[in-house]
């Protein structure tokens, strides 16, 4: 019989491990390029800790873009935790002479982990512009799997052969 043995740790306070972000959509963000008259290529810049993740460009994705996609951060023991607290996600355009920035929403995601746990539902987060005016939503989900919960996965699967 194996036995999985996990040790509790504080849910208010992330600590090492892998923060995994599934971009679904944004909403209501006005796609259209700036430089010509088309519908615009838009991407997300994910900044956590100072480190950044960039999602696929989606082509001519107009005002509500869909990526369907997963992206990671994989969170060190020796880091200070509490530059993690917030996610910056902000939504560009990818142009040819110069990207532009349609807007950010910040997520603390310390909270977020704190009321739900490692696993965070998909929700709808307000996309601010510079002004401070709501331009749209972006729609993700976050995962937190904790460094040590990665161990004992291992450990226990190490044991089914």
């Amino acid at each position: 019989m194996v036995r999985e043995t996990i040790v509790a740790q504080p849910k208010s306070k992330m600590g090492p491990g892998e923060l995994i972000i599934r971009l679904k959509q944004a909403k209501h963000v006005g796609g259209h390029d700036f430089m010509c008259l088309g519908r615009a290529d838009m991407y997300v810049l994910f900044n956590l800790g100072g480190e950044e993740r960039k999602s696929k460009v989606v082509q001519n994705a107009g005002s509500n873009p869909q990526w369907n996609e997963k992206i990671s951060f994989k969170i060190a023991p020796h880091v200070k935790f509490e530059l993690y607290d917030t996610l910056h996600v902000t939504l560009c355009e990818d142009d040819v002479a110069r990207d532009d920035l349609y807007g950010v929403a910040n997520i603390d995601i310390e909270t977020l982990l704190h009321e739900h746990g490692n696993e965070v539902p998909f929700n709808s987060y307000p996309v601010h512009q510079k002004d401070g005016r709501q331009r749209g939503t972006v729609e993700l989900a976050l995962s937190f799997i904790p460094n040590f919960r990665k161990r004992t996965l291992r450990h226990f699967l190490a044991f089914e052969d």
